[in-house]
């Protein structure tokens, strides 16, 4: 920046231009004149304007350069027209509009002619061939053809002969359509094909073809015309299509062939379209990516399926106003706003944004001042000068903070810690679990991430599992509000990035317990259904009852016809052996046989009567037997969500009488060191002994849930660990000199299995044989090997062992087969269901009063190693 007592500082600090010269020397344009720094010494020299002095430039307020193969220089201004430079001669030539003559010159004011200086001679000539039709130069663009192309604040187009100097102009005539359509032009650009397109500040778009003018203007009644007139930026993509953007109107795309425009505006609300209308800049990058910036964020536009992608301050960009664009060559993209410079990376789209703090002298730049070097180097242009860097010698801070959940609140009040009722018993930041009543209706959380460079720059998102589905990004604040929280389970989470960005993903959580009403409780709704199953049970009972009683009734009633039947059977028999007996008397008595064949008759039709009742007596009862299963069905179902019901009540109340006897065990510790009357001793040590048991109890119930719900979680299995940790738990009940353990492993002994279950087999196993010494010493020997199809754990003790009639039942829920148990009968019986659950089988050797060994086999699965992921 400029530094008021150095002559060798830059002129001003308000940068509207850079330009490279690739020979390691930075042209810079300000509003004072142009700069010029060595990239070697770093110390600035310049050229402005000197009052008097017939070689010197027209204007010090220079907006944009350009340089020739040669090492001319061409000077836009913002008031004087155009300068051209040559270094080797150090001679200026202004190209002026002049507003007045001179005197004694015939040409009148009307003419508009321009003065050319001639370094050799003080007197000025008019020269028509050599004036600029205004001297507010907007823009300049060098053709193929070395021609200058020169854009006008107010005096239309003018093209140079950089060779003799020669200009033609091209000027708005209202009466020639094929003119340039405004005199105020904002940009200049030529395709592919040659052709030159000049955007103009309020009449739209024209392509200029031998001479003439085409123009293309916004019609809102034609949806296949360009969006808005103010064009500031063209660009042509790989496929020939032109990009056109606008200020006001926003981007248009333009199809050489099908010679039709398709707009892009913002629409409120659909986050895939432009996010504003007014376009301060623009780029194509080498990806056929199209990157917009506006006065509402940046936009990137894929060209091959016309989608956008919004990047603004809620992406955490420090501002809105994109003024310029530059892409480096590590795939990031660098843009000045009217708030210090942030950096994207395209491939992961986050952002790192630069202020005054990072270094730089100014955090509000120009639009459109910014330039990258043949070296890689970036510049931008500010009100207070301009910043330049290499991107690739910018480095992130790589640190993944650490955070902590600071404070919890309820309905606005700090929640005390360890107060009796208080959902704290710990520190919150120690805190894994709180369990809230459903009346707290309002709950707040405070967080920090622990990244102390910066650390106004640490951002932070959070979300609750359970309420919502995505993270809530929220800066740098550093709190959580929620209102309202049905009862439930919830995980609160809280993740953070520090200074650059860089986020840790794994962050911190809380889970978190709403307590129902009780009318809403598992209990109740359980006691409402086995209320609504005895009211369904007792139904079908005496239903079943009544139809088993109309079911004795009508086989009653069958037995009675079945014995009418038989009965005149055996009267039609009797008659028929009296007329074989009466052969001679069949003539006499052929009436009476007509009128007992009458009677067999009638005697059939009601037999077949009673068939058909009986048919349909059997079909009563299929649908009654029918009707009883689908009972029996609906009652097993019940009975299964009963049952599930059941496994839920073991684990909850395993859960919840967790801290009661905590608390009991605590005070009865305290009653112990408190009182010392002997007797009184012996009855609190009773009543620990009991909590002790109890909560032994609560823990295998709690493990008989895991085994029952949990999946399985493979992993390698360190037996080390895990027999120091059962030693661990175990010395409740043995001292530490009295337990060997002696743990033999076979050479490259490998199980990938879940560590939990296999703890809990092993601890039960290890408990066991404690109970059942015979000795006061217990001596366990655990042996770990392998066969061609099997991973075997063999556990041996030097105990009372276990008689041969009981090898089939101490694997049972609940059964102790001794009277020395101290057990709950729940030991075997868990190591049982977790060998089961790993898909294992254990058996049991012993002879009684020397030893007891338990053999756990699991099958061994030669997993293919790029499936070992996958089964794991």
């Amino acid at each position: 920046m400029i530094d008021p007592n150095s002559e060798t500082s830059i002129l001003s600090n308000n940068v509207s231009s850079v330009m490279d010269d690739k020979s390691g020397i930075l042209w810079i344009g300000t509003n004072a004149g142009i700069s010029i720094i060595d990239r070697q010494s770093d110390r600035f020299t310049w050229h402005k304007r000197t009052p008097g002095l017939a070689n010197t430039m027209s204007s010090n307020n220079i907006q944009s350069i350009y340089k020739e193969n040669n090492g001319v220089l061409w000077l836009g201004t913002f008031d004087k027209g155009l300068i051209k430079y040559d270094p080797s001669t150090e001679i200026y030539t202004n190209y002026l509009y002049d507003d007045y003559l001179v005197e004694g010159e015939s040409i009148t004011r009307r003419n508009r002619i321009l003065r050319k200086f001639d370094q050799r001679k003080t007197a000025k000539k008019p020269d028509r061939i050599h004036y600029l039709s205004h001297n507010r130069i907007y823009a300049l663009h060098r053709d193929l053809n070395k021609r200058l192309w020169i854009g006008t604040g107010g005096g239309g187009l003018n093209v140079m002969n950089i060779n003799t100097g020669n200009i033609t102009k091209y000027n708005y005539d209202p009466e020639d359509e094929t003119s340039l359509s405004s005199d105020y032009i904002r940009c200049i650009y030529e395709d592919r094909k040659g052709r030159v397109w000049i955007g103009t500040e309020d009449a739209g778009l024209n392509l200029f073809e031998k001479g003439k003018f085409t123009r293309f203007v916004s019609d809102k009644n034609d949806i296949f015309t360009l969006g808005g007139n103010d064009v500031r930026a063209i660009v042509e993509d790989a496929r020939g299509y032109l990009w056109i953007a606008t200020f006001g109107g926003g981007l248009s795309k333009f199809d050489p062939q099908e010679n039709k425009f398709t707009r892009f505006f913002h629409i409120e609300d659909k986050l895939n379209s432009l996010s504003s209308n007014s376009i301060y800049s623009m780029l194509l990058d080498a990806n056929d990516k199209l990157w917009i910036g506006t006065a509402e964020g940046l936009n990137m536009l894929d060209v091959s399926t016309n989608r956008f992608e919004q990047f603004s301050r809620t992406n955490l960009l420090l501002s809105n106003s994109i003024y310029a664009i530059l892409d480096d060559q590590q795939g990031n993209l660098w843009v000045s706003t009217n708030n210090g410079i942030s950096r994207l990376n395209k491939s992961t789209m986050a952002i790192k944004n630069y202020d005054s703090e990072d270094g730089l002298l100014s955090t509000e730049f120009n639009i459109g001042a910014a330039h990258m070097t043949g070296n890689g180097e970036m510049l931008f242009g500010g009100i207070n000068g301009y910043c330049t860097f290499f991107p690739d010698e910018i480095t992130d801070n790589l640190y993944k903070p650490d955070i902590l959940i600071t404070n919890f609140k309820i309905l606005n009040e700090e929640v005390p810690v360890g107060d009796k009722g208080s959902p704290l018993q710990k520190h919150i930041s120690e805190t894994d679990t709180i369990i809230l009543s459903y009346k707290d209706v309002s709950i707040s959380f405070e967080f920090v991430a622990l990244n102390f460079t910066d650390s106004k720059k640490n951002n932070y998102a959070y979300k609750m599992e359970g309420l919502e589905p995505n993270w809530n990004y929220v800066g740098s604040r550093r709190f959580a509000n929620y209102t309202n929280l049905q009862p439930g389970d919830y995980t609160f989470r809280v993740k953070a990035s520090n200074n650059d960005g860089i986020w840790n993903e794994r962050g911190k959580s809380i889970y978190i317990i709403v307590k129902p009403p009780f009318w809403r409780t598992w209990w109740f709704y359980s006691l409402v259904t086995v209320f609504i199953l005895s009211s369904i049970f007792l139904t079908i009972q005496i239903r079943t009852r009544k139809l088993h009683r109309s079911k004795i009734a009508l086989e009653d009633q069958v037995k009675s016809r079945t014995r009418q039947i038989e009965s005149q059977n055996t009267v039609l028999e009797q008659a028929n052996k009296e007329i074989l007996n009466q052969k001679n008397e069949i003539e006499v008595q052929n009436k009476l046989l007509n009128e007992q064949n009458a009677e067999i008759s009638q005697a059939k039709k009601k037999l077949d009567k009673s068939n058909q009742e009986l048919i349909s007596i059997n079909a009563n009862l299929e649908n009654i037997v029918a009707d009883r299963t689908s009972s029996l069905k609906f009652m097993n179902d019940k009975l299964i969500v009963a049952n599930n019901e059941l496994d839920l009540f073991i684990y909850r109340a395993s859960h919840d009488l967790k801290g009661p006897i905590a608390r009991l065990l605590g005070m009865t510790l305290l009653a112990k060191m408190d009182n010392k009357d002997e007797v009184l001793k012996e009855y609190i040590e009773l009543i620990e002994k009991g909590a002790l048991d109890i909560n032994k109890t609560l823990n295998k119930l709690n493990n008989i849930h895991f085994i029952n719900r949990e999946l399985i979680t493979r992993e390698e299995i360190d037996f080390d660990k895990v027999m120091k940790e059962c030693r661990s738990s175990l010395l409740n009940l043995i001292d530490d000199d009295d337990l060997a353990i002696d743990l033999s492993m076979e050479s490259g002994f490998s199980l990938k299995s879940d560590y939990i279950l296999i703890k809990i087999i092993m601890e039960n196993l290890l408990e066991n044989a404690i109970i059942f010494k015979k000795t006061k010493k217990a001596e366990i020997k655990v042996e770990l090997k392998s066969s061609r199809k099997s991973i075997i754990i063999s556990v041996e003790d030097n105990g009372l062992g276990i008689i041969k009639e009981q090898h089939g039942k101490i694997f049972e829920m609940f059964y102790r087969g001794s009277e020395r148990s101290k057990g709950n009968g729940l030991g075997l019986y868990l190591v049982r269901k977790a060998v089961e659950k790993l898909n294992g089988k254990i058996e049991v050797e012993s002879q009684e009063g020397k030893y007891a060994c338990f053999t756990i086999l699991f099958p061994k699965v030669i997993v293919p190693k790029e499936l070992e992921s996958l089964v794991n």
